[in-house]
């Protein structure tokens, strides 16, 4: 039962974020990425504060707080402001395809950190290697698009990092107390990159209630809903499993940006997202071993 309660949590989390490039692709068209995902930091940290308090999240050791504090700069800092300056620089639907490379990292990254590594793996991180290099070549040919793919690549990467030493950490610490205390730790860290791009509140004043929605949308929905389910699916079930439900984020991700934004579809595209669901699939499809960690909330 546990574990299909992990799995439900994990498509959820990557269904939301696959309308995630959506809807941050129309907000980024008024304010500039890196203060955008503060903002959200900001926004999900007040609406869990409550849980937080409640939970006494501060109650864990000097190292469990250095361990938190390292994992949410990789994922909140480096991993969403990545995500968003290639979302900004290329299209939701290529974001959508680039970052779903994640979950061959994933395996990777877990193969490193004492699971057992598997030739499998190793294929599939190599097809979807390829498959980011093809969908770059859509983008390559505007003057920042070479740069987003590589903001995306870097993105999937450092969410693979995150969320395999998140994993390992949930053995011992609750998934809220990471959750939480990560958040804090990535918005401290982004906000000296944030201000100096910070928008001016006149901005903010003359938004519509549309992208107001849509904020409201990445910071509860995407950052404080996503992230709990994401954290908690990945502490109750191994690291090949989770990760081919990230699948559903570019399949979700790419068919809104297509038919709500009319961002082109070709060929080049198409190719590589095949590339990338292939390795994913290769990585992520193997027996389910029973994970139990020691201190989940």
């Amino acid at each position: 039962m546990q574990q299909r309660l992990a799995m439900v949590a994990l498509a959820m989390a990557a269904t939301i974020w696959g309308g995630m490039y959506v809807v941050s692709r129309l907000v980024l068209a008024v304010i500039p990425a890196i203060p955008l995902v503060e903002l959200r930091l900001v926004i999900a940290l007040i609406v869990l504060l409550p849980w937080a308090i409640a939970g006494r999240v501060w109650r864990i050791s000097l190292r469990q707080a250095s361990a938190i504090a390292g994992i949410g700069i990789i994922g909140y800092t480096c991993s969403l402001a990545l995500q968003f300056i290639g979302t900004a620089l290329t299209s939701a639907s290529l974001g959508a395809l680039v970052t779903s490379s994640a979950p061959a990292a994933i395996v990777l990254f877990a193969a490193l950190s004492g699971e057992k590594p598997t030739v499998r793996g190793i294929l599939a991180l190599g097809l979807a290697t390829l498959g980011v290099a093809g969908t770059a070549g859509v983008d390559l040919g505007s003057r920042n698009g070479g740069l987003g793919v590589l903001a995306l690549s870097g993105a999937a990467i450092t969410w693979a990092l995150y969320t395999v030493l998140g994993r390992r950490l949930t053995a011992t610490v609750p998934v809220f107390t990471t959750l939480y205390l990560g958040l804090l730790a990535g918005a401290i860290a982004l906000l000296p990159f944030a201000l100096p791009t910070w928008p001016n509140w006149s901005t903010f004043a003359h938004l519509s209630f549309g992208l107001w929605l849509g904020i409201l949308f990445l910071g509860i929905v995407a950052v404080a809903v996503a992230f709990f389910c994401w954290n908690y699916g990945f502490a109750h079930l191994p690291s090949e499993i989770g990760a081919v439900f990230y699948l559903l984020q570019p399949v979700v991700g790419t068919v809104l940006g297509v038919t709500l934004l009319r961002e082109p579809w070709t060929i080049t595209l198409l190719a590589g997202g095949v590339l990338i669901l292939c390795g994913t699939l290769l990585a992520s499809l193997r027996p389910a071993r029973v994970v139990t960690p020691t201190a989940t909330t």
